[in-house]
């Protein structure tokens, strides 16, 4: 993947490129918009090999090609069940234009709008398509 040089103020940074790294976790949003932290030298998809969050994964806290940031974190601190837990929010991104490729569970593959309803998107995410909001028994 390309990345901009080290140092690239967030106002000059382009969200299909890097990602913040905030010092929460779990993410908060404050945590991610104040994180001055960010990913210059691994490159998304950087080691899209071993499927880690910094290198393959996204979810659908955002929309496709979101004009947000990344935001990753991890525990550092804590028992060893939990430390080094990752932590992000991760936009599926693609250079194609106006929206990305998406291969289903089921097999198929279609092509999402970057203009996707936030509230579908993530209800694609789920199994049912309209458990949001519902708790766990």
């Amino acid at each position: 993947g390309q990345t901009p040089p080290d140092q690239t103020p967030r106002t000059e940074a382009d969200p299909q490129l890097v990602y913040g790294f905030a010092r929460a976790a779990p993410l908060t949003e404050p945590s991610c918009e104040a994180t001055a932290l960010w990913n210059f030298t691994d490159p998304r998809g950087f080691s899209w090999a071993n499927g880690g969050y910094r290198a393959a994964i996204y979810n659908h806290h955002a929309t496709p090609n979101s004009e947000e940031f990344d935001c990753m974190s991890a525990k550092l601190l804590g028992p060893l069940s939990v430390r080094y837990a990752a932590y992000g929010w991760r936009a599926a991104r693609s250079f194609h234009a106006g929206g990305v490729n998406v291969l289903f569970a089921d097999g198929s593959g279609r092509f999402v709008s970057d203009r996707i309803d936030l509230a579908v998107w993530k209800s694609m995410a789920t199994r049912r398509g309209k458990e949001l909001g519902e708790t766990a028994p």
